[in-house]
């Protein structure tokens, strides 16, 4: 079974008092062809909604030659019948980019491989924590998109599995670390059989690096940025005072609970991880790329990961580029673009080992 392309509704919405408002509309989206505009209640999309997960679910339900639309503006609704538009597909200058599927665990679950010409090494991406879908059609620009697209560039294949939820692949969200590293686990053992690559090296991101020594008897190298094998409560705890010293706030406790991008379960399970034991029993090479300006994962942490260490100048955590600590602090995730995470990591993997 070919997973199809998830419906293109093109809107930002954000949920509010009265239901679910319209932010801003995609050219050529069916928002866009109904003639949506910020402001507008959304009543309706082939479902009644009233919350924007309601909304998602109904956009992954949508199927066949059009869609029910229920706008509501100024207290006055309309209703549409939509053309069926599926999502944009994204593109690489550098590669062959293929959508793919698996199967786990009875259903099917989006792959998205990027293969650069005589590439014979492949390297899967693990994301941070975020639940955001690692399809980058119409995100071309964020951190992670740039990084994959430069690895292309220089001549490796990028390999990345769409967790249950997101993007294209149907079913509930993973609410559990483990049911997620199951998810990459099935990545990983599709990509064992494709006989072009004769190497499979892991880059986790923050969180997605603690994924990485857990995978790593899947792979045969294993790169790790702004990451930790500290136990995760204590990587919050001691991330929460470094955030409250640097912007000169007496110490206080963390506030109870978890950090609300993930269920309860997520955190548990991971909290319950002896990372330091994963990463003693690695036998793997490791490369521990450190941003200077990274404020979440502190450089201390991530030279107790074994492997050898760089530091690369001028980056923060969120893969981004800043002229100072403080600029970081002041402006997270709004840095310049840097490839200096994909030009170490070809140069590392094109270095003879010891």
């Amino acid at each position: 079974m070919v997973l199809a392309r998830r419906c293109f509704l093109g809107a930002s919405v954000q949920d509010t008092a009265d239901g679910v408002r319209v932010l801003r509309t995609w050219p050529g989206s069916m928002a866009a062809s109904a003639g949506a505009q910020a402001g507008d209640r959304i009543e309706c999309f082939g479902a009644p909604v009233q919350t924007v997960a309601q909304l998602v679910a109904a956009c992954r339900a949508q199927a066949g030659e059009a869609a029910e639309l229920v706008l509501v503006r100024d207290g006055e609704p309309r209703t549409l019948r939509v053309p069926y538009l599926p999502f944009p597909a994204e593109h690489s200058p550098h590669g062959q980019l293929t959508y793919g599927t698996l199967s786990h665990r009875g259903a099917q679950v989006r792959t998205i491989l990027v293969t650069p010409p005589d590439a014979d090494t492949a390297v899967v991406f693990l994301p941070g924590i975020e639940w955001q879908s690692v399809d980058y059609a119409l995100r071309e620009r964020c951190p992670s998109a740039q990084l994959l697209s430069d690895l292309s560039r220089l001549g490796l294949a990028t390999f990345r599995v769409e967790r249950p939820g997101l993007g294209d692949s149907p079913g509930p969200p993973c609410d559990g670390f483990l049911d997620e590293q199951a998810v990459y686990r099935a990545g990983l053992r599709s990509l064992a059989d494709d006989p072009r690559f004769t190497s499979v090296v892991l880059f986790g991101h923050s969180v997605g690096g603690m994924h990485a020594p857990m995978l790593a008897d899947l792979a045969d190298a294993l790169i790790t940025y702004g990451s930790s094998a500290r136990r995760w409560s204590q990587c919050l705890d001691e991330g929460h005072a470094r955030q409250l010293a640097m912007r000169g706030m007496p110490p206080q406790p963390r506030a109870p609970g978890w950090p609300p991008q993930r269920p309860r379960r997520f955190h548990e399970e991971l909290d319950g991880q002896d990372l330091g034991a994963h990463w003693r029993s690695l036998v793997v090479p490791s490369l521990v790329l450190i941003g200077e300006y990274d404020w979440v994962v502190s450089s201390e942490e991530q030279l107790e990961l074994p492997g050898e260490h760089v530091v690369l100048g001028g980056l923060d955590h969120a893969l981004t580029r800043h002229d100072s600590l403080e600029e970081s602090l002041s402006r997270f995730g709004r840095g310049s673009g840097d490839d200096q995470i994909a030009r170490r990591i070809h140069a590392w993997l094109n270095a003879p080992r010891r």
